[in-house]
């Protein structure tokens, strides 16, 4: 409700900067500051990451307004992000990759999550009920949004070759190598990534298959678009080039265990 109620550029910033700015400061307290108590965390944040994937999940199912789809989305991404705290134990490599996919989540969230709220901004103006049926043949009436609403969706969904499928890998592996609860909590990841393809890949069948309902592009803002290009290209970028993300400085210079 908070999402919809707000303006859609403030949607946004909830849903992307106060987010990762929340997670990123949780990593340095759970794998810096706390690294010799956080395995008491470690079932709490199983629990938290279970229950918030799979609640965030079901509820957006059964949306049909993009920015409460998009709300709910990012409840379920955040128990995506929750699951690397989940992880820390005492093997240090563990520790360092749950560490590392939790930096890589968080990034590739942000930049998806924020194109996709640009091209949501792009048709705030003409459709301010902004349904996921206003998305309606976008790729025609302007290639860059659709095709940019298209890359966010499958890759907030982890379908390759997207940075989102990247980002999910590494937690998978993370928690596959962790042992223990680790490979279930996998597990349930991936059938919730499954069932999020659903509503997912709703969007972009509208974005690509239904009829427009009016043929003339929207009167979207350059910047707006020029957002929605950037982000689409960071994306595709590093799904098909993860080895760009070991040449980002944050990554390569954020404290680890």
């Amino acid at each position: 409700d908070t999402y919809e109620g707000a303006p859609v550029p403030v949607a946004a910033f909830l849903a992307t900067a106060s987010k990762a700015a929340g997670f990123a400061g949780l990593l340095q307290l759970m794998f810096v500051a706390f690294a010799g108590t956080a395995e008491f965390w470690t079932p709490i944040f199983a629990a938290l990451s279970v229950f918030t994937m799979t609640v965030g999940n079901l509820v957006a199912l059964q949306q049909r307004q993009i920015v409460r789809l998009l709300a709910y989305s990012s409840i379920a991404q955040a128990g995506y992000m929750l699951l690397p705290f989940a992880l820390v134990s005492a093997d240090q490599t563990v520790n360092k990759a749950a560490f590392a996919a939790a930096t890589t989540y968080i990034l590739i969230y942000a930049v998806m999550t924020l194109g996709a709220f640009a091209v949501v901004i792009a048709l705030t103006r003409e459709s301010p009920s902004l349904l996921i049926s206003d998305f309606a043949g976008l790729v025609r009436r302007a290639p860059v949004l659709g095709i940019g609403m298209i890359v966010f969706m499958v890759s907030l969904g982890g379908v390759p070759p997207t940075g989102g499928f990247w980002a999910k890998f590494f937690v998978f592996t993370a928690a596959i190598s962790r042992g223990g609860l680790g490979p279930w909590l996998a597990v349930i990841m991936v059938l919730n990534s499954v069932v999020s393809l659903y509503y997912y890949l709703r969007v972009a069948r509208e974005v690509v298959f239904v009829e427009p309902r009016v043929e003339r592009p929207p009167a979207s803002p350059a910047l707006v678009t020029g957002v929605a290009a950037l982000a689409t290209f960071a994306i595709l970028a590093i799904g098909i080039y993860p080895e760009l993300l070991a040449h980002f400085p944050p990554l390569s210079t954020l404290a680890g265990p």
